[in-house]
């Protein structure tokens, strides 16, 4: 016998773990195996047992010390051992043991035991949902207190015999309890009872040693574990760093953090500046998007699957709807998001063949005659659904190499136009005032609603495009890490906008116009136009030309930066109805053609008429803190603890914990954020009036009414749906249980061998 001895780190509270280590060289074989000991601790037996196992099933097998060198001699000190034993620190030891063999290139990692180490097998195979892929617990059955095995997810095959008579914990009743409890839960399980057999028969050294039954036991164990550790085809995922970021980032960089920030800050800046909204716009990064957007790493990367069948996953067939309503925000904010996409995608060709507009009446003719009358939006619409159509067709391996060409080169282009911004004359006079603090306003509740559904939109939370890029994360992603720095860094550029087109406007503005006031500046960023693009398609243009011929070069380059940042977050969207189609068994060859269409005709409308796009835009997002607080009640219903811990900080290597106060951000900050903001909206659309002079009650673009005909509408339907599925579901359900209970299940004369898994509903 030869093994290696390690020492590996632990969350157990008792520290470091020590673990021997059985065929090591077998790594490449990508099959890993835990075994624990009974109660008498790491002996030479168990050792013994491992490096058996090992041989027979070509596993790579790690047997950790959970009592850390205490070995027991005799039965008392073994009970003694056993009862102080910390069950929830073993759990953990486990976890790092698993951990430790993937570490090692195992991808698939069983976890077996004996008596008390059967108990722990099945406590991991609940505990340690997405870390541990299947487990062979013998004659062992942990307290309910510790677990609920009906939770496992992961295949499972029990050994017990027929002649234990230690009830409570591993007698042939208890086993039979246990198999009630795994069919409760629908678990993939496998019940072998061996008559003959007592407690221990598979430990050579004790008294109920039992050969034969020690024999066929171990030969379905290495079975089982080579069928369930098997390596299938691997699960696209992103191959390096450099593009998983890159991919992040384009996913929330955006045309909003170039046009829309920039306007929004203006409309929230007093005559003496805009710090106050900047203080509240960084609050809500730290209180709303980063907590949701890391429910959306934490979500994906556990499922791997997109936002419909995670919600399935995680709290039920009941959810099916929430995961539906976010899909479907998400798309319909696509829809009319490509048809901006393409006015970018006319306005970097545009602007490198004609001459810029002197004048914002000039700006203005150009938009109209593109926009309003001409088809020209119809076929920019079609090129931009199609561009980002393109960039997933073969999935992550495409979406990473576009993001990775694409999202480089914008940063190039916003850090170019960054600096020269801050060269021009009088672009002081527009930075000092952005950093300007006018206190008053922090009273201001318009203020506060801006802040939030501009951090929301900037950073993408709560639109559920992580979910399926989480998907493709592995565990040694730390994406923990990612949900605080990404949407830090997109901040970090949404200011750097914001910085560059206030010093562009106010230096260029004064050079014009050199008594123009604060007031009279900031009327022109806040114009909105539709779509909330008066500023960019209107004035941008404008304002280069007054720089002569590099003036064109930096509107080109403009425009070009919008077009890229439009497509990189076009294809998150894109892709994320692809995965929706692709959860639900349609291949992505045929999913992306069909993404493309949907998305191509949802935003026809738009494309063709602009009070359209402005009422969409206005209706869903918005409709973005609604999916905020969905993923919130994902969470809460799930268990917000549970959450932390099961996708956070028992599923990753090297990344950061998540802390506490997360659970507190999620369960009770973010709700009375959410609560809070939709009331204020309502009141405010009610107290005010909509642009136009719309009243609340009426059917207009930006009315209080439209919006909630149109929310009602869709969740109505989303519903009604779901309703109907569950009720067809649990009728075919009661029928194959009918036709079920039919069949006789067959025993053998020497054991009765169940196998749950042909039977599952």
């Amino acid at each position: 016998m030869s093994g290696k001895k390690v020492t590996i780190k632990s969350e157990n509270p008792k520290g470091d773990l020590p673990c021997i280590v059985f065929n090591e060289l077998l790594a490449e074989s990508d099959k890993g195996l835990v075994v624990i000991q009974e109660w008498w601790g790491m002996n030479k037996q168990i050792k013994e047992e491992a490096h058996n196992i090992s041989k027979m099933g070509k596993f790579v097998s790690i047997v950790p010390d959970l009592y850390r060198g205490k070995i027991a001699t005799d039965n008392e000190e073994a009970g003694h051992l056993m009862s102080n034993l910390d069950w929830q620190g073993a759990v953990k030891d486990i976890r790092a043991s698993i951990l430790h063999l993937k570490s090692m290139g195992c991808k698939k990692v069983g976890v077996t035991g004996f008596c008390m180490g059967g108990a722990l097998s099945l406590a991991a195979g609940a505990l340690l949902q997405g870390v541990v892929d299947a487990i062979a617990p013998f004659y062992g059955i942990p307290d309910e207190k510790l677990c609920d095995v009906s939770t496992i997810k992961c295949p499972v095959q029990c050994h017990f015999a027929a002649l234990d008579h230690l009830v409570g914990f591993s007698s042939l009743k208890d086993a039979e309890k246990l198999e009630e409890k795994l069919k409760a839960g629908n678990v993939d399980y496998e019940m072998n009872i061996y008559d003959g057999a007592a407690h221990a028969f598979t430990n050579a050294t004790g008294p109920n040693y039992n050969k034969d039954s020690c024999h066929l036991a171990l030969q379905r164990l290495c079975t089982f574990m080579n069928k369930s550790l098997e390596r299938v085809e691997e699960r696209p995922h992103f191959r390096n760093r450099l593009g998983l970021i890159c991919s992040c980032l384009g996913s929330v960089v955006g045309t909003g953090n170039i046009w829309r920030f920039p306007r929004i800050l203006a409309s929230n800046s007093e005559e003496q500046g805009g710090l106050v909204f900047l203080i509240a716009w960084v609050l809500f990064l730290v209180l709303w998007s980063s907590p949701m957007l890391l429910i959306e790493y934490g979500t994906g990367r556990y499922t791997r699957k997109a936002v419909i069948g995670s919600f399935r996953h995680i709290i039920g067939d009941g959810a099916t709807w929430c995961g539906a309503w976010i899909t479907m925000v998400t798309f319909l904010i696509s829809c009319y998001y490509s048809v901006v996409l393409g006015w970018c995608l006319y306005y970097f060709v545009y602007m490198i063949g004609h001459d810029l507009p002197e004048t914002a009446a000039e700006g203005e003719k150009i938009f109209q005659d593109f926009a309003e009358h001409s088809n020209w939006p119809i076929l920019t619409h079609a090129i931009a659904s199609s561009l980002a159509g393109l960039a997933v067709l073969r999935g992550v391996s495409t979406i990473e190499k576009t993001n990775m060409f694409l999202v480089p080169l914008l940063l190039v282009i916003i850090l170019f136009t960054f600096v020269w911004s801050l060269t021009r004359d009088y672009a002081d006079v527009g930075i000092r005032f952005l950093f300007t603090p006018h206190w008053d306003s922090f009273g201001e509740p318009r203020l506060w609603v801006d802040a939030l559904s501009q951090n929301a939109f900037d950073t993408g939370a709560g639109m559920g495009l992580m979910i399926p890029y989480a998907s493709f994360m592995t565990i040694n992603n730390n994406i923990v890490k990612y949900g605080i720095l990404i949407p830090s860094i997109n901040n970090l550029i949404s200011l750097i906008c914001g910085i560059m087109l206030f010093a562009t406007v106010f230096s260029t503005m004064i050079a014009l116009e050199p008594t123009i006031s604060k007031p009279g500046i900031l009327d022109i960023m806040k114009q909105a136009g539709p779509g909330s693009t008066g500023l960019t398609f209107i004035w941008i243009p404008v304002l280069f030309s007054t720089i002569g011929t590099f003036g064109r070069i930096l509107c080109v380059l403009f425009f070009a930066c919008l077009s890229i940042a439009g497509v990189t977050s076009l294809v998150a969207n894109v892709e994320m109805v692809t995965h929706t189609l692709y959860d639900f068994g349609v291949p992505r060859k045929f999913g992306m053609p069909c993404t493309v269409l949907l998305l191509f005709l949802g935003g026809l409308a738009s494309a063709l008429n602009l009070d359209v796009l402005t009422n969409q835009d206005f209706v869903w997002g918005f409709a973005l803190v609604i999916n905020g607080f969905m993923l919130q009640i994902m969470v809460v219903t799930y268990g917000s603890r549970k959450f932390r811990e099961e996708m956070f900080n028992r599923y990753s290597l090297g990344d950061w914990r998540l802390p506490r106060v997360w659970e507190w951000l999620v369960k009770i900050i973010a709700p009375l954020e959410a609560l809070f903001i939709i009331g204020w909206w309502a009141y405010d659309l009610i107290d005010g009036e909509a642009g136009d002079e719309e009243k609340w009650y009426e059917f207009g673009r930006e009315t209080l009414v439209i919006t909630v005909v149109q929310w009602g509408g869709l969740m109505v339907l989303l519903f009604s749906i779901n309703m109907i599925y569950l009720c067809c579901r649990r009728s075919e359900g009661e029928d194959t249980v009918r036709l079920l209970g039919q069949k006789d299940l067959e025993t053998s004369a020497t054991e009765k061998v169940i196998s749950y898994k042909d039977v599952q509903l």
